[in-house]
């Protein structure tokens, strides 16, 4: 079999779609700062012409995202566009479940459950857990999507994390992602209340080991970059849209090659590739550059200049 290269490959596998910023809840780590739509969010016909090239270029996977992506009016289009031809993720807060018919054209539904009851309410700033947890029931007897609870550790659930393990196993879910906290939108500021330090990840790694065999776990680290470089990668197989259009190499760096509205996917992704340097989209504002650049330090290298 021939091995194949991926500097050969003219379109990502793998799209993560934020089809909408527009969020009902108010977490307070939110790295995208989610609530609000963005002013410039995609309209119908170009979010046509991105399924198009989805579509055309046989993505393999993609997950749709938000804020919450269950409010966006485009939701159902997209997911009957996408649905025959691509594995779809829905990464989704759990509280508004309209209808449940077409969550079955999903391979994998991830719903944010970072405490339960009043610590629910704590992390997500609304109280919802009563729905969320009602609506997952819901979603686990839908046939069809694995159902996975994501749990965005801080220093607030870090005591509580055997509890909502707990939850899941007693609510048979079985696969369970734990991510790193993010220091950007929302949890800029709240990076010194928040951030769990290397050893406290440590005990979470330590802690789930003894629940190995009742589920599966998924650790999500913040993203590395190479030390040594002076650039940001493209990932040779996968892309981040944004609501606004931007074509970006990560969705947790808010940097563009390139809007949909402009070029298309594959163009802005293959001149990505071989491009030296990428610049900070001109969505962004000064305030947002900075946070960038605090990132910097996080990574431990400079990689990003104004």
């Amino acid at each position: 079999m021939k091995k194949l290269n991926l500097n050969e490959v003219q379109f990502p596998f793998f799209l993560v779609w934020e089809i909408t910023n527009k969020c009902n809840s108010k977490c307070i780590h939110c790295y995208n700062n989610s609530g609000l739509p963005r002013k410039q969010e995609l309209s119908r016909e170009s979010i046509a012409k991105v399924c198009d090239e989805i579509i055309s270029n046989k993505v393999l996977r993609v997950d749709v995202i938000g804020g919450e992506p269950l409010i966006s009016e485009h939701f159902d289009y997209i997911t009957d566009r996408l649905k025959n031809f691509v594995s779809l993720t829905l990464i989704t807060n759990g509280i508004c479940l309209k209808n449940t018919k077409i969550l079955r054209n999903y391979s994998q539904i991830q719903v944010s459950l970072d405490g339960l009851s009043a610590d629910y309410s704590a992390a997500r700033g609304v109280n919802k857990f009563p729905a969320v947890k009602s609506n997952l029931k819901k979603l686990i007897a839908i046939k069809g999507p694995e159902i996975i609870a994501s749990i965005t550790l801080t220093k607030l659930n870090l005591s509580k994390i055997s509890k909502i393990i707990e939850f899941c196993i007693e609510n048979k879910i079985k696969h369970i992602k734990l991510s790193e906290f993010i220091p950007l939108g929302r949890g800029y500021s709240q990076k010194q209340r928040l951030e769990p330090d290397a050893k406290e990840y440590a005990k979470i790694k330590a802690l789930i080991k003894k629940y190995s065999g009742k589920c599966r776990f998924e650790w999500e680290s913040v993203p590395k970059l190479n030390s040594n470089s002076q650039i940001m990668p493209i990932n040779k197989n996968w892309l981040c849209i944004s609501s606004e259009g931007e074509i970006m190499p990560d969705p947790f760096i808010p940097l563009s090659i390139g809007n949909v509205k402009d070029i298309s996917i594959e163009k802005a992704w293959n001149a990505g590739k071989n491009s030296k340097r990428l610049t900070f989209s001109t969505i962004l504002n000064n305030e947002e550059k900075d946070k960038i650049l605090s990132f910097n330090k996080l990574l431990r290298c400079d990689l990003f200049t104004k």
